[in-house]
């Protein structure tokens, strides 16, 4: 009976030693998995955090062309310009946007730039996470869909510059004060929608964080 119970406990140790064999690839994976997730999240967030800072900026530089700094504008921007703390971070921005809360809505667009004036504006890149799309596929289903979309819209930016280049070379161009004035025209609406896709970038990046931000922090 003895031997029988020796030979019986040394089948379930193999039978057991086996079984963790078996599951001990698949757990490291997971194990691996969730701290590739882990470390790809907090690198896509952080970058994220400033091009949404970038789009605040162009979103206010479009804005003031615009004569429409409004109160929920300032209020959906200043905390961002709080929160960021990468190296593009303008040290002065911060007091002058929460100066510029304070005033009126005349008192903010006094400083209107001459309707044709040049508006500076390029393409915005996110290279860390181009770099990584190939990578998405460890993440949550609801995080890529979120970071995708993102990108689709910063996409969408980057093709509508030529188009308000365009338009601005137009401008200079025309001797015919019509003509001209249809394409000053066109270049604002251009402009208008150019501003309008920043700060969808700049919100949609907003509920990324509000979102996915716990997974940053583990």
């Amino acid at each position: 009976m003895r031997e029988f119970l020796i030979e019986t406990q040394f089948l379930w140790m193999l039978l057991i030693g086996w079984l963790l064999g078996i599951l001990t690839g698949p757990i490291q994976e997971r194990i691996r998995r969730s701290y590739r997730e882990q470390d790809l999240v907090k690198a896509i967030l952080n970058e994220f955090r400033g091009l949404q800072y970038t789009m605040a900026l162009v979103a206010m530089q479009i804005r003031t062309r615009r004569a429409d700094s409004s109160d929920g504008f300032l209020d959906s921007i200043i905390p961002i310009v709080a929160n960021y703390d990468g190296p593009d971070k303008d040290a002065n921005l911060l007091g002058a946007l929460t100066s510029l809360r304070s005033r009126s809505a005349s008192e903010r667009n006094e400083a209107r730039p001459p309707i044709g004036s040049p508006l500076v504006l390029k393409r915005y890149s996110v290279p860390i996470f181009s770099t990584h799309v190939s990578d998405l596929a460890v993440c949550d289903l609801d995080f890529q869909t979120a970071v995708l979309t993102i990108r689709h819209h910063l996409e969408l930016l980057n093709e509508s510059l030529p188009h308000i280049e365009k338009m601005f070379d137009m401008t200079v161009r025309e001797t015919s004060a019509g003509s001209r004035e249809h394409v000053l025209q066109i270049l604002q609406n251009l402009e208008v929608d150019y501003g309008s896709r920043t700060e969808i970038i700049m919100n949609l990046i907003t509920d990324l964080q509000n979102r996915f931000s716990r997974q940053r922090s583990r």
